[in-house]
């Protein structure tokens, strides 16, 4: 039991005693499930790659064998990783609303724990959309200073709304145009937050999902 709870321990990690005997009892569980199958496989089917001797059994294959049993073991995993990834995305996917001088937009954002952007000015967290899915609450003077990278500020009423913020990735820093919108939305399972003057940053790539107009981090949705 000692080293089961060790070995739980190493794999899961030590955040608190409850996960710890869950963990334990986790493997005892699949272990027993294992060891019930095999010996029912053995014992029904009469295999003769598996020997058994003293509670212990032991798989005769060849090379080959080996080989392919490996790689479908792998690609069957693989499938159901991707597809645990996809319905665990799906779930980080919140409808919002965007509003800017009294317009509004819907948005689909994607709640990304990489997206740690934060306004200079305010310190306050900053969501990322891309230029298409919030070109229609821009006047048509910003459009160059969103999209061609001068950073030349519009003659507009917007002018005092926009900024750049500093974002650092793997290719490096660079700056992306910005604005202060009047309030977002988040539609939410606990129910419809609103955030006053969110910094909007915008980029004309696309962003992490494709189902998703934008993204926020953690730091938004847990800001009070």
């Amino acid at each position: 039991i000692a080293l089961a709870v060790l070995m739980s321990a190493v794999a899961f990690g030590v955040k608190n005693r409850r996960r710890i005997v869950k963990s334990t009892l986790l493997l005892f569980g699949i272990s027993f499930l294992i060891a019930g199958l095999t010996a029912l496989y053995i014992f029904e089917c009469r295999p003769d790659f598996i020997m058994l001797s003293n509670s212990v059994f032991y798989i005769d294959l060849s090379l080959v064998s080996l080989c392919v049993i490996t790689l479908v073991s792998y690609l069957f995993v693989e499938v159901i990783e991707r597809l645990l990834k996809l319905s665990a995305r799906k779930e980080l996917l919140v409808k919002g609303e965007l509003c800017l001088f009294g317009r509004l937009v819907p948005l689909t954002l994607l709640c990304d724990t990489g997206n740690s952007l934060t306004d200079a000015f305010s310190g306050r967290p900053v969501a990322v959309c891309s230029l298409e899915s919030v070109k229609k609450l821009l006047p048509e003077s910003s459009f160059a200073f969103f999209s061609d990278g001068t950073h030349s500020l519009p003659e507009d009423r917007i002018k005092e709304r926009c900024r750049v913020v500093p974002s650092y990735g793997v290719s490096g820093e660079s700056l992306l145009p910005a604005f202060v919108c009047d309030y977002l939305l988040l539609h939410l399972k606990e129910g419809t937050v609103k955030k006053q003057k969110i910094t909007i940053a915008v980029t004309e790539r696309r962003v992490l999902c494709k189902d998703a107009d934008g993204i926020i981090g953690p730091a938004l949705l847990d800001e009070r």
